[in-house]
């Protein structure tokens, strides 16, 4: 269980919904000229084909900024972020342009990178050495876990293939994990499936721990 966002921002799900122009014509009915559309440079690490915005959902009804000259196309005007400047409202940070044809709530502007923060840094429980599975019911709200310094996987810095599946299959026995798991380390975005059965599947997290 963890923060995640609206599948239907998802290109892959929204453009394979059974109707497309449904889904963008309630989001117009929905949010309109209100939703304030911050698009990414094609370069950045999260625009991919699961996290890419939706063409499905871009609508020429809201409005784009962009940070970035070679930015995610939009069917709308975009407006880039050196034509943008912040300024108080009172108490309120707002967005303005230079030219006066825009102004909205700083939190309204930046809300898509702040969503993105708050759902990498959002975690349930604080990390411990070792957590074991939690439940509510049949609801795991999260996952047995164990957590590890690299130095300390001293099975992955074996160089001998055989001698490295031998020492990874005791070091897995001597901590009590489970044959099959899933690793994940601060140089991955995602976890990986780790089968401590298999020499392949012990050969890669190996790998990516001894030369990350």
């Amino acid at each position: 269980m963890h923060l995640s966002f609206n599948s239907l921002e998802s290109q892959g799900l929204a453009e394979r919904h059974e109707h497309p122009p449904a889904l963008l014509r309630a989001a117009e009915a929905d949010l309109g000229a209100r939703r304030i559309y911050a698009l990414p440079p094609k370069e950045w690490p999260a625009v991919t084909s699961r996290l890419a915005p939706p063409s499905a959902l871009l609508s020429p009804q809201f409005r784009y900024w962009a940070p970035h000259t070679d930015a995610v196309g939009a069917p709308g005007r975009v407006m880039p972020s050196a034509d943008l400047y912040v300024h108080r409202d009172g108490d309120r940070p707002t967005v303005a342009a230079v030219d006066g044809g825009f102004e909205a709530a700083l939190f309204e502007v930046v809300a898509a990178y702040l969503a993105t923060c708050s759902v990498d840094a959002f975690k349930l429980f604080a990390p411990a050495q070792h957590r074991p599975r939690i439940t509510c019911d049949r609801l795991v709200i999260a996952r047995e876990s164990w957590t590890f310094d690299a130095k300390d996987l001293s099975w992955a810095f074996v160089t001998a293939e055989a001698e490295r599946y031998a020492a990874a299959r005791a070091w897995r026995t001597g901590h009590g994990l489970p044959e099959h798991a899933f690793s994940k380390l601060p140089v991955e975005d995602k976890p990986t499936f780790v089968d401590f059965t298999s020499l392949v599947f012990v050969n890669a997290p190996a790998t990516t721990t001894a030369h990350g």
